[in-house]
């Protein structure tokens, strides 16, 4: 569920990019209404997902979604930071294809 509610809080981002300053009283709040559950499930889930992916070396799945080389042993990013880079990759993947 993280990485599906990952991908909604994404578009959400994309779409307003203004919602990435306001992660928690926005972009958590509508997606969790959308789903019926609460906001701290939505973050949490996405952590989750972020930390099982990290300790399980799943990290070319990352590098192919993100575009950039990723070592979460090194830095491991917060679900707000996760979220604005998969949003800036799918920004950067949409400026690629409309030329």
């Amino acid at each position: 569920m993280g990485f599906f509610y990952s991908k909604e809080c994404a578009k959400l981002i994309y779409f307003n990019p203004v919602s990435r300053f306001q992660m928690n009283n926005m972009v958590f709040r509508v997606v969790a209404s959308r789903y019926g559950t609460t906001s701290s499930k939505i973050e949490r889930a996405i952590r989750h997902t972020l930390s099982v992916s990290s300790t399980q070396k799943c990290m070319h799945i990352f590098e192919k979604i993100l575009n950039i080389p990723v070592n979460f042993n090194i830095l491991h990013p917060s679900v707000c930071e996760f979220l604005c880079l998969l949003a800036e990759s799918i920004n950067f993947v949409n400026q690629q294809t409309s030329y």
